[in-house]
């Protein structure tokens, strides 16, 4: 898996951690999509990796 994709990971978890946000708000939805960004971009490169099989049927 390329480095790049686990340091956004990492990134993502420590902005989801640390008490600075993009958008100041009582609600945790900047630090939920940065970390749902991470996951997507984490689970593309282990597909075209090949450690996770594409899925059946395409894409949903």
């Amino acid at each position: 898996m390329p480095t790049e994709n686990k340091v956004v990971f990492w990134a993502a978890v420590l902005y989801v951690l640390s008490p600075v946000d993009l958008i100041p708000d009582p609600v945790l939805i900047d630090d939920i999509g940065v970390l749902l960004l991470a996951l997507k971009s984490l689970h593309s490169a282990a597909e075209t990796a090949g450690l996770r099989p594409a899925p059946k049927g395409g894409a949903p």
